[in-house]
């Protein structure tokens, strides 16, 4: 996962407990193929929220230990993730558009 390369992660629920946060990818059970073979890497530790903007970010961690920015994305069915947005998209049919995740901000002190 990262810039320059077109795969991408499907936002979906995995088997508990789940990976330790900063934790490689484990092979999981997942909701996307809840009894086919594991050959899926997750991660369930990834967002970052910014509390002062309300900005939620994901950060991947490949096999190798470093740590990629995700992109999330959508087709306006399913929502995903990827290191590098335009080869995701120009492998995929290009019908992904950029998607952004924020909670409110209190201005109340």
């Amino acid at each position: 996962m990262g810039p320059g390369l077109s795969n991408g992660l499907l936002l979906t629920g995995i088997k508990d407990p789940g990976t330790p946060p900063g934790d490689i990818p484990a092979y999981l059970a997942n909701y996307d193929d809840p009894t086919g073979p594991l050959n899926r890497g997750a991660e369930t530790d990834i967002w970052n929220i910014d509390y002062q903007t309300g900005e939620v970010k994901a950060t991947w961690v490949n096999p190798g230990g470093d740590v990629v920015d995700l992109t999330m994305i959508t087709n306006g069915v399913t929502i995903a993730a990827t290191g590098d947005f335009t080869a995701f998209n120009n492998l995929n049919g290009g019908n992904w558009f950029y998607l952004a995740f924020t909670f409110p901000v209190s201005s109340s002190g």
